[in-house]
């Protein structure tokens, strides 16, 4: 048993909020049981809500924090702190934003300390707002809005009951060859396109010197990234991106020209699997691996520090690898959500919550980082359900506050402050569009408004013939993850096409460059500075007492034998 005690709060009670602003708040936990155990603190939210206006939830979570083991009869203080702009919506029907966009709408806002989201709480602030806040009114607007008219009635808190949705027709659910005809794909390399350009880029340059060694640690958009780019040959980086199963076993040996090492990427998220080897003969490579608890039992825990020391524990076995090659990369961890009791990979996914979801793979993720193992965290997006899921690709259809607020947050939250971390697209498709091959998710969203130049594998491209390459390099994506070839032809080929198969190339070559792969300096893998000088002076002190030791030996050595000379000789001559 627990109690709490707020101890302080950074806001007083009826302040005004401001855009930029955080709230902090320290709670004392006190162990009242007879056990030694740890405590959950959790804050949440509360903003204003109008009728008929932007759709909000009643009460969200906003932060959390884990005690230290406490024993009967002690206490630990934790501290929350959560920004304002958390609390924000988005008005993707231009309610008070055209055009959509993130908005605080004027109001009285609440933050509520409690147990969990149905307890009593334990302490309650509530403040002020008293003009609209608009973020990233620029850069940030509805990208999604085909997709939000697939749906003609959304649930609404105003009108519960006439809003709740019910079962579709026979008729409705019919579709017509037009309809379906809208979910294929055929290359478009027109002016009108935003991935269009006449500009054709570099290739097979012998002007440049820079080896792919030379790119370990530098920035994305170094020069030298160009100069080393404008060496390769335009064929091979095309078949570079589109035979990326599992790594680049086959991919990099036609690289391996340019200093390009192979590297091995394995599944997830339950710790390193290649559960495909004997289903489809792959290369027998994972070796004496954990198995971790499932990524719903981790997200139980509300523990971002094991999440952490996870990641941590991946990073070392990714570094001793199959005993050959680290493994570079990981395909995890997943942040989908739990939509549905009935998902079928939820085992796979933390919680049906948004901001916990990313904050525990925020953190294995970090630990993964420090070892210098890469991951792709999946399915971006939507992928909330197993059946359906492939053959011709799910069409999920939903508003772009759904999208942004619940489907999208986790994986903006896992990337945030992650150097080293990609997506995997999904099987999936946002309306029409498959998701590896959606310019409005891989390229607006994820490289634009969240600024991540990362590398984007695709989800498990063998016999989905909707999971088109050509449109994949378009959208954004970098990395086929299929076992049958599918390299775009680069006869002809178009100035876009280059393009994109070119920058392609970079977000995996870049992934490459700054993992564990070449070798940098990541503890566990390559010594760090201190530990090699300290190695450097053992070793002179070594060599400083095996000399010592020679000399010292050749001295008694010698001294034995002009004592036993000496004694030799007879008396009356050693007095003479």
């Amino acid at each position: 048993n627990f109690e709490w005690t707020v101890e302080s709060v950074s806001l007083a009670d009826g302040s005004e909020l401001s855009a930029n602003g955080e709230i902090t708040v320290k709670v004392k936990v006190e162990n009242t049981g007879n056990y030694a155990g740890k405590d959950v603190v959790e804050m949440y939210y509360k903003v204003p809500y109008y009728d008929g206006g932007i759709e909000k939830a009643y009460i969200e979570l906003g932060a959390f924090a884990k005690t230290e083991e406490i024993e009967p009869g002690k206490s630990d203080t934790v501290t929350l702190t959560m920004s304002v702009e958390d609390m924000k919506s988005y008005d993707y029907s231009g309610v008070v934003v055209n055009g959509g966009g993130y908005v605080l709408e004027s109001g009285n806002y609440s933050i509520v300390i409690s147990e969990n989201i149905h307890a009593d709480p334990v302490a309650e602030y509530t403040y002020k707002l008293s003009e609209n806040i608009y973020y990233d009114s620029e850069t940030v607007y509805n990208r999604f809005d085909d997709v939000s008219e697939g749906i003609t009635v959304y649930l609404s808190r105003s009108d519960w009951e006439g809003t709740w949705p019910v079962a579709p027709t026979a008729e409705e659910r019919t579709v017509t060859a037009a309809w379906m005809r809208q979910a294929n794909y055929s290359v478009s390399d027109t002016s009108d396109d935003p991935w269009y350009t006449e500009e054709m880029p570099a290739t097979n340059s012998a002007d440049s010197s820079v080896t792919f060694k030379d790119l370990v640690g530098l920035d994305y958009d170094d020069e030298k990234w160009d100069s080393f780019m404008d060496r390769l040959d335009l064929s091979e980086m095309a078949y570079f991106v589109a035979n990326g199963a599992f790594g680049t076993a086959s991919a990099t040996q036609i690289l391996a020209d340019y200093g390009v090492p192979m590297v091995l990427h394995e599944d997830g998220p339950s710790g390193f699997a290649n559960f495909m080897e004997e289903m489809l003969g792959m290369r027998d490579d994972v070796y004496d691996v954990c198995n971790y608890a499932a990524e719903s039992v981790l997200g139980a825990t509300w523990n971002t520090e094991l999440a952490y020391e996870m990641g941590k524990s991946l990073g070392d076995e990714a570094l001793i690898g199959n005993e050959q090659l680290p493994y570079s990369g990981w395909y995890g961890p997943a942040v989908n959500i739990h939509r549905s009791p009935f998902g079928g990979r939820n085992w796979e996914y933390y919680s049906e919550d948004t901001y916990l979801s990313g904050i525990m793979a925020q953190n294995v993720i970090k630990g993964c980082n420090e070892k210098g193992l890469y991951v792709f965290v999946k399915h971006f997006a939507l992928n909330d359900q197993e059946t359906d899921r492939s053959g011709t690709g799910l069409m999920v259809w939903a508003n772009e506050q759904a999208i942004r607020e619940i489907y999208l947050k986790p994986f903006e939250i896992a990337l945030e402050g992650n150097d080293k971390a990609g997506v995997m697209s999904a099987f999936t498709r946002i309306g029409f569009t498959w998701t590896g091959g959606s310019y409005e998710l891989l390229t607006e969203v994820l490289r634009g408004e969240w600024g991540n130049n990362c590398c984007v594998v695709t989800d498990y491209a063998v016999s989905q013939s909707y999971m088109n390459v050509e449109q994949m390099i378009r959208a954004g994506g970098d990395f086929m993850l299929s076992q049958g070839d599918k390299t775009p032809s680069t006869t002809n080929v178009t100035a876009t096409q280059a393009t994109a198969i070119r920058r392609a190339t970079k977000n995996v070559l870049y992934a490459i460059a700054n993992s564990s792969a070449m070798q940098v300096e990541i503890v566990g893998y390559k010594l760090p500075v201190w530990e090699t000088v300290l190695i450097a002076v053992d070793c002179v002190v070594f060599v400083a007492i095996v000399v010592w030791g020679v000399f010292s030996i050749r001295y008694a050595l010698k001294k034995d034998k002009s004592a036993e000379a000496e004694s030799s000789i007879p008396q009356d001559k050693q007095s003479e």
